[in-house]
């Protein structure tokens, strides 16, 4: 592992993508974290007041910001997939990570204007971002990296992406924790990080786009009945992808579980 995280490209991309799933997933949680609580006493008032928050029976809507960030991996994915084989994979990460800083800016601005509205819009552009990242994130691999590394490269950005996940989901509720009063601290933290990201990403190394001449499927109905499809011939790609559909649709189902469990009916922090 430590041989293949001194390849300087990978290494570079391990960091960069650890930051990313980091800085998603703690700004992800701190809305979650708002939005549950608008339902409480302690409730922060620009969010209670927020009919997107809070429904008119006084029950939180957690389900909408979680939905409105995995929204574009469903609706993008055909496209960024396209757009990884046509344009250079590097280019679009660091394109991808610009696009952070950018998109944590407008996080910084929303809460600055405590406008839960803003937030909403920026959790629905970080899922877009995060959709153009995956496909150039995973397909690079074969290219700065030999076949017999493919197994432990994998292992690695999935681990670690695990782990900044985690790590984001702990982040967000110490920052609501300490910082209730001054939100603009969390989201100066959030766009830190995206620039750290960034920084991060530049010393991956230039690499030609693949299939310059791969068209880009504008027409996503057509083409999600192709890849269907397709799959018809596929068994095993079939129970993958539902299997690993299967797995992120609980891992997201549980964390609204626990955010509601943790604060309405055991009322912690």
């Amino acid at each position: 592992m430590l041989k293949l995280l001194k390849n300087r490209s990978f290494g570079s991309l391990v960091l960069s993508q650890f930051l990313g799933a980091f800085n998603d997933n703690a700004f992800k949680q701190l809305i979650l974290l708002l939005t549950v609580g608008a339902a409480t006493t302690g409730a922060i008032p620009w969010v209670q007041d927020s009919g997107l928050a809070v429904d008119a029976s006084g029950v939180n809507r957690q389900e909408l910001p979680a939905t409105i960030f995995a929204l574009p991996f469903v609706v993008l994915c055909l496209i960024t997939g396209a757009l990884a084989d046509r344009f250079s994979k590097s280019s679009i990460i660091k394109v991808a990570n610009v696009l952070e800083v950018v998109v944590m800016g407008f996080g910084l601005l929303a809460i600055y204007l405590e406008s839960y509205l803003g937030l909403l819009a920026v959790v629905g552009f970080m899922g877009a971002q995060s959709a153009l990242f995956g496909p150039s994130k995973y397909g690079i691999l074969k290219e700065m990296l030999s076949e017999r590394d493919m197994s432990r490269a994998n292992a690695l950005i999935q681990t670690t992406t695990t782990i900044a996940i985690l790590g984001g989901f702990v982040a967000a509720g110490e920052l609501l924790d300490r910082f209730p009063d001054r939100l603009w601290l969390p989201g100066a933290a959030y766009l830190l990080i995206a620039a750290l990201g960034l920084v991060s990403s530049l010393p991956i190394q230039h690499q030609r786009a693949r299939v310059p001449e791969r068209e880009i499927p504008w027409n996503l109905p057509a083409e999600f009945a192709r890849h269907w499809r397709a799959l018809r011939g596929q068994p095993t790609l079939a129970v993958s992808i539902a299997g690993s559909a299967f797995y992120y649709f609980v891992a997201a189902l549980l964390v609204l579980v626990v955010n509601e469990y943790g604060i309405i009916e055991l009322g912690l922090s």
